[in-house]
């Protein structure tokens, strides 16, 4: 829909539960979450796409900043790791097979590295890795639990949720993990940091 609320198209019609939509960089195509697949679709309907068959639960897609693959979470026999796909459904690539739930992954805007969240002794780290599966580094090492990073425009920092004070607070960081610093003090649960676009 417009910013100001017209407009609304429906773009799917699927008997399925239809989430986690989110634009490509250049705005051409939407991808999705529907019945255990990642889908793509243009922004008025057409062109719908399945880009995943498989039998496990594949869902929460992330864009490559050039548009042509997609980063997202795959699940089988309840343990969830983070895989890549071409956007023509080749290339199925998996970069994490550790025990529990690999989540939340986010591909930095230079497309070198992806983030994301993964069980570690005492709760859950950020974590990075390259797109081919290497070079897996851990960000963060709290006793508490750091989710949901999402990488500034610049891909210079990240900024995450993070329990580890007590209460689900939003944090910043640098890319390699320095410099950690709390940007919310609540008393309820800060979640689902974004970052302005780039001006």
């Amino acid at each position: 829909m417009q910013p100001d609320g017209s407009g609304v198209t429906r773009l799917t019609t699927s008997p399925a539960s239809d989430y986690s939509p989110v634009w490509s960089p250049d705005s051409s195509f939407i991808a999705f979450s529907s019945g255990g697949d990642i889908n793509v679709v243009r922004p008025d309907g057409s062109d719908l796409r399945r880009i995943t068959t498989g039998p496990a639960t594949e869902e929460f897609p992330a864009w490559s900043p050039d548009g042509t693959a997609l980063v997202f979470e795959l699940e089988i026999s309840g343990n969830r790791d983070v895989f890549t796909i071409n956007l023509d459904g080749t290339g199925l690539r998996q970069l994490t097979d550790g025990p529990g739930r690999d989540a939340s992954p986010a591909w930095s805007p230079d497309g070198s590295r992806i983030i994301f969240e993964s069980p570690a002794e005492g709760g859950l780290d950020i974590f990075a890795i390259r797109p081919d599966g290497s070079g897996l580094v851990n960000l963060t090492s709290s006793a508490g639990a750091d989710t949901t990073p999402v990488w500034s425009p610049s891909g210079r920092n990240i900024a995450f949720v993070s329990d580890r004070d007590g209460n689900p607070e939003v944090y910043a960081m640098n890319a390699d993990g320095t410099g950690v610093i709390r940007l919310t003090d609540d008393v309820g649960a800060d979640r689902g940091p974004v970052w302005r676009p780039a001006q």
